[in-house]
């Protein structure tokens, strides 16, 4: 197996934007300006890593929001792979056989919506997996715990030995959520998650149209 945990920062506009995606209005959920990513084996060891900073096409400022969160300057983005080159060189990083795993489950429609834009395979990767879920099914939520990331690294006592909200820092802090868990059994044990990604794929709402083809004329 070809495990990839991963974490994705993106950027976002002022307004909400859609983009007609296969005869669906959807709302473009942000541009990925940051990608961080880890090769892990079957117990959450890491095996290589991948970072990258990138430059967007679409929500070309940074947001405010985005910046004070990330840390990320308007510079970071300027100075940025072109968005398209950066998300080819990812997939050729990964591989086609490559699986996902993330925390939560936002960053693969978001990845995909990504894809899509640039005329790229959205239909990689073809399986991925919310560690939540695994890990609550080992660690069930108590009263007035949380599941954020942050939160769940100071449950388990692991030390802060890096930027939260940095791709690559919040990837590495996942595997080692990972190397908490039966790994491989949850994996094993994995739903189907289409049915979470079309749901969250199609999570519409009244927004402005965005004709996406301007960007690309």
């Amino acid at each position: 197996m070809n495990l990839i945990v991963f974490d994705l920062e993106w950027n976002m506009g002022n307004a909400p934007k859609t983009f007609n995606y296969h005869g669906a209005e959807l709302t473009l959920r942000g541009e990925i300006i940051q990608i961080g990513a880890v090769r892990v084996d079957e117990n959450g060891d890491v095996l290589d890593t991948f970072e990258m900073t990138l430059r967007p096409r679409i929500f070309r400022k940074l947001h405010w929001r985005i910046a004070e969160v990330t840390g990320l300057s308007q510079g970071d983005l300027e100075a940025g792979v072109p968005i398209a080159e950066g998300l080819r060189r990812f997939q050729e990083w990964a591989g086609p056989d490559a699986e996902f795993a993330e925390w939560g489950l936002d960053d693969v429609p978001v990845l995909k919506q990504n894809l899509f834009l640039y005329n790229m395979d959205e239909s990689w990767p073809s399986r991925w997996y919310d560690l939540q879920q695994i890990f609550l099914k080992n660690f069930p939520r108590g009263e007035g715990e949380g599941l954020t990331l942050e939160s769940v690294v100071d449950r388990l006592g692991i030390e802060h030995d890096g930027d939260f909200h940095n791709a690559l820092d919040d990837a590495l802090y996942t595997t080692k959520i990972c190397r908490r868990l039966p790994l491989a059994q949850g994996i094993a044990e994995y739903p189907d998650p289409a049915a979470q990604l079309t749901a969250a794929l199609l999570n519409n709402t009244d927004t402005e149209t965005y004709d996406i083809q301007t960007y690309f004329d």
